[in-house]
């Protein structure tokens, strides 16, 4: 369905006419014009443009009047010289009928549904109310009012301050004369300034009082349904009543009328068209569209490829193929009407219009370059050899598969099959060079194509394979296990283990070692208490590495190992150390209760010898015959004294006490 409106100027409508929207649906060379229709260059028109064939009748092969205010004119554009059939039509004048029910005022309609032209009770004269809109598209006022211009209109009671009999509560048996009557916003009298009102008691005419409606109910005051409630003024509240029909979205409607509740197509799920009410106060989606589900509705044109029935040629052009914009719109501006003088969709030319194109623009060296009938070059006047005879001339580059000796290489690319464009210039769209993104013969990689290839593919253990300029693959990223470095997912690799040792690994010492796949390996290592002696460990549990006392300098012992794996020389000992050990006399002064008399003896100094063996050398043995240390004679004496206990005794001499021996 074409909507939109088509500004032709009086007659009937071509029922094959086109509307436009913008110059880019009127092929190359046409222009949209402001009353909906295209025109394309003519000369001979004062403003230059004629309107096309796919105008309406009356406005189709006319001139567009170089003043839009301007009658279109005839076939001159001054309305002289045709007959004045069309003189004095004016764009926008007798729109298209338009169609009553689609939920948009078009045409001489005064509403569609729920468009009410921006039009409201107030602007028909009425005071207020909900203005609605006939089945006929015309305006309902059945629902405005004149309540509020402060004038008793119809069967009003009050309005603002106008009363039609009674004025105070004493007027109708409610209050005294000093208690005013109020009047409601629906022009009803209300009693809230009376004595009587809000003493829980109905009194007419009072409708309801403190809450008391009686019997009273929304559906016996004539609504579908709701809650009544009493106003202050002891009059019913029917705010919360519903009655589908009066033009006003309440409680438990959708809609009424108009009053869609601001609600559009648009909140619905659409993406636009016409939202209505229906008689049952339901939304009405018919008019709404979603543009791009295929499906032409509402207001669209086209959907997809739906065009509801319309086509090039039922738009007036002798052929071509529509288009559907985003929006749900018909491009035609791939039609083609051959003949009109105008280069329309895909042709090449039209009759005088040749595009700008000559015999030498097509490759020929002199000559006529005219317009076939079917629209198609007519080269049968050009002169000379020209683009297409399979030969290189005058400064073509080339013809058909003649290539004058040049290749994909010679004209900077990398390989690939050159060939000749219809307008016998190079078509290197088979040519290709390093760095189009594409692997081509010759190439292992372009750019981030790869080829599915990776580091791993190409014999290493993992890493990022990349394209170098060559395109050839640059490994530099990559790694293997082997090659010194650690890489992602190696522990070590050679002799690199990042700063790994035995130490920081949880032994004592040792050596790491790497193997094949890259990981520690920690044989080498070692840790006290393993009951073997390993580098730096002097000793290991039990096993001593031949150690012994003596060994170690001393003169025996026990030798044993610490939980350091050192020697633990407690149980050694040796001579000098000032304690008798086992084979020792003595040591130092520690002579083990030994003396000259344990030792034979008479007296004397018993000492020990550096090897811890007893020094008996200043002792004395009288009647050894020896005179020792200590020791004044030892045996018979020359002298006069008598060796007694081995020390002289003189007593006996000349000058003793005793018996004298003298010589």
């Amino acid at each position: 369905m074409l909507g939109g409106t088509l500004a032709w100027l009086g007659g009937c409508t071509n029922s094959s006419s086109f509307e436009c929207n913008s110059s880019s649906q009127c092929s190359r060379s046409g222009m949209c014009q402001p009353i909906g229709f295209c025109s394309f260059p003519d000369a001979e028109c004062a403003s230059g443009q004629r309107f096309g064939d796919a105008a309406p009748e009356g406005v189709a092969g006319k001139c567009v009047p170089p003043d839009p205010n301007e009658p279109i004119g005839g076939t001159d554009g001054n309305g002289e010289g045709d007959g004045g059939e069309t003189d004095g039509m004016t764009g926008g004048e007798d729109p298209e009928p338009a169609e009553c029910g689609n939920g948009i005022a078009e045409g001489d309609e005064d509403c569609d549904g729920s468009d009410l032209s921006q039009t409201a009770c107030g602007d028909l004269g009425f005071a207020g109310g909900s203005l609605q809109c006939n089945d006929d598209c015309t305006f309902d006022t059945a629902f405005c009012t004149q309540c509020g211009n402060g004038e008793l209109d119809g069967e009003e009671e009050c309005d603002g301050s106008a009363f039609a009999n009674e004025a105070t509560c004493a007027d109708v048996g409610l209050g005294d004369e000093s208690e005013p009557l109020g009047c409601t916003a629906e022009c009803q009298v209300e009693f809230g300034m009376c004595s009587a009102c809000g003493d829980g008691m109905v009194m007419s005419p009072e409708q309801c009082d403190s809450g008391d409606v009686g019997s009273a109910s929304c559906e016996s005051l004539g609504f579908d349904g709701g809650t009544l409630q009493c106003d202050t003024g002891c009059v019913f509240d029917t705010s919360s009543c519903a009655l589908c029909g009066n033009a006003e979205q309440e409680d438990g409607e959708a809609c009424d009328g108009a009053d869609l509740g601001g609600e559009t197509c648009d909140t619905q799920g659409f993406q636009g068209g016409a939202l209505q009410c229906t008689s049952a106060c339901a939304f009405d989606t018919s008019e709404c569209f979603i543009c791009g589900d295929g499906t032409v509705s509402g207001s669209e044109e086209c959907d997809a490829d739906e065009f509801d029935g319309a086509s090039c040629e039922s738009l007036g052009f002798s052929t071509g193929t529509l288009t559907c914009t985003g929006t749900c719109t018909i491009d035609a501006s791939e039609c083609s009407d051959c003949g009109n003088g105008a280069i329309d969709g895909p042709e090449a030319c039209d009759q005088l219009d040749l595009d700008g194109q000559s015999c030498a623009t097509l490759g020929f060296f002199s000559g006529n370059l005219s317009c076939n009938d079917d629209c198609t070059f007519n080269v049968g006047a050009c002169e000379g050899t020209g683009c297409g005879d399979g030969d290189v001339n005058g400064d073509e580059d080339c013809d058909g598969s003649a290539l004058g000796g040049q290749t994909c290489g010679s004209q900077g690319f990398d390989g690939g099959s050159l060939g000749c464009n219809s307008d016998c210039t190079f078509n290197t769209g088979a040519c290709y060079e390093c760095g189009d993104g594409s692997i081509n013969p010759g190439e292992s990689c372009d750019g981030g194509a790869l080829g599915g290839q990776t580091c791993a593919s190409q014999g290493f253990d993992g890493g990022s394979l990349s394209c170098n300029s060559m395109c050839g693959f640059s490994t530099g990223s990559c790694y293997e296990c082997g090659d010194g470095q650690i890489n992602a997912g190696e522990e070590c690799d050679g002799s690199s283990f990042g700063g790994a040792t035995c130490a920081n690994s949880g032994f004592d010492g040792g050596s790491l070692s790497c193997n094949s796949a890259c990981d520690i390996v920690t044989t080498g290592c070692y840790e006290c208490g393993d009951n073997n002696v390993n580098p730096g460990e002097q000793c290991d549990g039990a096993d001593l590495d031949g150690g012994s006392c003596t060994g170690l300098g001393f003169d025996g012992g026990t030798l044993s190992c610490n939980g350091s794996c050192n020697y633990n020389t407690n149980n050694c000992y040796e001579c000098g150390d000032g304690q008798i050990d086992p084979g020792e006399e003595c040591d130092g002064s520690n002579l083990n209760g030994q003396t000259c008399s344990t030792q034979g003896g008479s007296g004397g100094t018993l000492s020990c010898n550096l090897n811890c063996t007893l020094n008996t050398s200043d002792c004395w043995m009288c009647g050894n015959g020896q005179v020792d240390p200590g020791e004044q004679c030892d045996g018979p004496w020359p002298g006069c004294e008598i060796c007694i206990g081995c020390m002289l005794d003189d007593s006996f001499c000349c000058g003793g006490p005793g018996k004298k021996i003298c010589p």
